[in-house]
């Protein structure tokens, strides 16, 4: 036998959709909520990679550069050297990220990751992915033709690196007219002596300059081209930089890293004027 359908009770309420002003409040909502979270995990990703780019700038400082100071008579590395562009391969030549590598073997340290791998300032290579030759060596003996020694280029490309500079003008400088390496017994502030960080790169031109950072004034010795990286103007300083959360990291001569409003770099007696007391080694204002 056939069952009856089944009826509703009077006064049942039965099932309906969303309304259109329903589903317009739930998406205001969800609208609201996102609006107020993206800014939120935003800052968590910047403060993440704040913190593995101060934990780069501690080891390559703690670690690497340190290492390689002991290792060098208790001198500072060049900055960078001076072969000759015909005579370097894959129009490559050592730099000082290439003289510390040995001491920690992981090109991942010297990139920033704040700095995306198509970003401009990632634009130099590592020398042991482009040359057979050691780097000092090769530093040390720039008249001679390395094109030689150049390996097979990978089909992905060399692997980059930039955003992460030296303080040249007061450690190592190897530009022809005041070439010098420091020795650190001649550094008697090392805790308040930046040996590198974040850098912008050559404010006139972002493509220069990124394995560099610059003193606010020029120093005695200078660049070999002026006051800063190509002349005295201020858009030519390679000048240290904030990165994510408002801050860029630095590492000190003495191995300890910290995040700094780069700006507190360039006045260490806080008086409004700037001076080289955080690069020049003595923690002086007056010294240049």
């Amino acid at each position: 036998m056939a069952s009856s359908p089944k009826t509703r009770k009077p006064g049942t309420p039965g099932t309906h959709g969303f309304t259109l002003i329903e589903l317009l409040v739930v998406i205001s909502i969800i609208a609201l909520l996102i609006g107020i979270l993206l800014p939120v995990l935003g800052a968590a990703r910047a403060s993440a990679r704040d913190s593995q780019s101060l934990s780069n700038v501690r080891q390559i400082g703690s670690i690497a550069m340190a290492n390689f100071v002991y290792e060098n008579k208790g001198h500072y590395p060049w900055m960078s050297s001076g072969i000759p562009g015909a005579n370097r391969p894959h129009g490559n030549k050592p730099r000082w990220a290439d003289f510390v590598y040995p001491y920690i073997e992981d090109t991942g340290v010297f990139q920033n990751p704040h700095i995306e791998p198509t970003n401009e300032v990632l634009n130099r290579k590592f020398w042991h992915e482009t040359s057979t030759a050691d780097a000092m060596q090769a530093a040390e003996h720039p008249g001679l033709d390395y094109t030689g020694t150049a390996r097979v280029e990978p089909a992905d490309g060399f692997t980059l690196y930039g955003g992460y500079g030296y303080n040249y003008q007061y450690l190592g400088n190897a530009r022809s007219s005041v070439q010098f390496r420091r020795s650190d017994t001649s550094i008697t502030d090392a805790s308040s002596t930046v040996v590198l960080g974040d850098t912008l790169g050559q404010g006139s031109d972002p493509t220069e300059g990124v394995y560099v950072i610059d003193p606010p004034v020029g120093s005695a010795r200078t660049s070999g081209d002026g006051s800063f990286y190509h002349g005295s103007a201020a858009a030519d300083r390679s000048a240290p930089v904030a990165r994510g959360n408002g801050s860029g990291e630095f590492a000190f001569a003495d191995g300890h890293g910290e995040s700094l409003a780069p700006e507190l770099l360039d006045d260490i007696d806080e008086d409004g004027n700037a001076d080289n007391g955080y690069w020049n080694g003595w923690g002086n204002p007056a010294q240049y």
